[in-house]
């Protein structure tokens, strides 16, 4: 999986997306791992909640507001 934020290192929501990193893969049985992407490396704020509707990242964490998808 590919997890995306626009937040800093020192945000808690980097730390966050650690410990559900781990979490999975330790749950999974190493089976589903998650790589993380922070710093908004694969686009910032709502830019990567278009790409996540779109399965570039599977899961997109973000401070803006997000519409329903129609």
């Amino acid at each position: 999986m590919r997890f995306t934020h626009p937040h800093p290192e020192s945000d808690s929501r980097k730390k966050a997306a650690r410990l559900f990193r781990k979490q999975l893969k330790e749950r999974a049985d190493g089976a589903v791992t998650a790589q993380v992407f922070g710093n908004g490396v694969l686009g910032s704020g709502q830019a990567s909640t278009a790409p996540a509707r779109g399965g570039t990242p599977d899961i997109a964490s973000t401070a803006a507001r997000v519409e329903k998808a129609r």
